[in-house]
């Protein structure tokens, strides 16, 4: 754990935002990077493409010019092309819909506990990947 508190303070203070804190942290502790990219490609080929998309962005959102990094991203962009058009699961509205067919407003029945869901207007909503 200090180890890794250490990366993360000496990424911040190189000026890395969080968000490419966690994908680079991600991404080094994957040791077997082409595993991953194999495996992406397989999902891919298989036709699920959306999964092979967050396989791919274990590796594509790391910053950097590491060789696996850059061939995950060379292989994001046919897969979200391949993607366009494709229907897509849209989690809040997913969640959104649950709850109202439950009748429960802001949340869902969990036996002895209430669950909490952030349900913004769907004018709010961005569901693209």
């Amino acid at each position: 754990m200090r180890w890794l508190r250490r990366a993360v303070v000496e990424r911040l203070n190189r000026g890395m935002g969080v968000d490419d804190v966690a994908a680079a942290a991600r991404a080094d502790a994957i040791t077997d990077k082409q595993a991953v990219l194999d495996h992406a490609t397989r999902l891919r080929d298989g036709g699920r493409l959306q999964e092979a998309l967050h396989v791919i962005d274990l590796l594509a959102l790391a910053p950097g010019d590491d060789p696996h990094v850059v061939l995950a991203r060379k292989l994001k962009a046919p897969v979200c092309t391949a993607q366009e058009g494709r229907p897509q699961l849209c989690l809040p509205q997913l969640l959104r819909d649950i709850a109202m067919k439950a009748g429960v407003q802001g949340g869902v029945q969990s036996s002895s506990r209430t669950v909490a869901l952030a349900m913004p207007p769907p004018s709010h909503m961005d569901c693209r990947p």
